[in-house]
């Protein structure tokens, strides 16, 4: 009788790893990585890290991606200079996934990054800025779509580093890069921030106690 109770456990917990549809859009599921860089327009990389979905090696949530096509905007206000705000927009399509065992199959649909303003502080550097990243992707095994894989909702909030120069009011950003940490990478830091804090209080406390107060303990 013991048996059976088992049997149908294994088979709930294999429901995931049979299933070909992998929708999310909670930023808890999309902890991740991307890279975009403009020289010659050339796209980048987006790796999202997708829980329900497991590679046979390597980091099993993981799964690297690579984008051609881009249409990147910086909007300026009032003008491009010193003390004034951009904000960016960047379309990304063309995506084609790089991981076994989908390795070179297609990714149809289009995401977008948008941020937040950010003021110009100088001429040239490195800027932080809240992002929103949304879209939504079909994994495919040819251009056409005949046999989908999986399906990505992408809905992510985080901040987004801008690398930018500002020559003669003409704003260009060079490379634009977000790192989500995995949610125990969260809990981690979390954790030691806390303990820290903790400890320079406790030093605190203790430089604050008088000398015969300290005697008398």
């Amino acid at each position: 009788m013991r048996a059976l109770p088992a049997f149908f456990l294994a088979l709930l917990c294999s429901l995931p790893a049979l299933a070909t549809s992998h929708r999310f859009n909670a930023p808890e599921f999309n902890a991740g990585e991307a890279g975009y860089l403009s020289a010659g327009n050339s796209g980048g990389s987006w790796t999202p890290r997708i829980p329900g979905l497991t590679r046979p090696a390597g980091n099993p949530h993981m799964f690297p991606t690579t984008f051609t096509d881009t249409g990147f905007a910086v909007t300026c206000t009032p003008v491009c200079g010193i003390g004034d705000s951009f904000s960016t927009s960047l379309l990304m399509s063309g995506f084609t996934l790089q991981v076994y065992p989908y390795q070179g199959d297609p990714m149809i649909g289009t995401l977008t990054l948008l941020t937040q303003p950010i003021i110009l502080r100088g001429s040239s550097g490195i800027a932080i800025a809240k992002f929103t990243l949304t879209g939504d992707l079909v994994a495919c095994t040819n251009s056409t779509c005949n046999d989908e894989l999986f399906g990505l909702d992408v809905n992510i909030h985080g901040y987004a580093k801008l690398t930018y120069s500002l020559v003669s009011g003409k704003l260009t950003v060079s490379s634009v890069s977000y790192v989500l940490p995995e949610p125990s990478s969260l809990v981690l830091f979390g954790t030691g921030l806390l303990s820290v804090i903790a400890r320079v209080r406790f030093r605190a406390g203790r430089k604050g106690t008088s000398p015969a107060i300290r005697e008398s303990v």
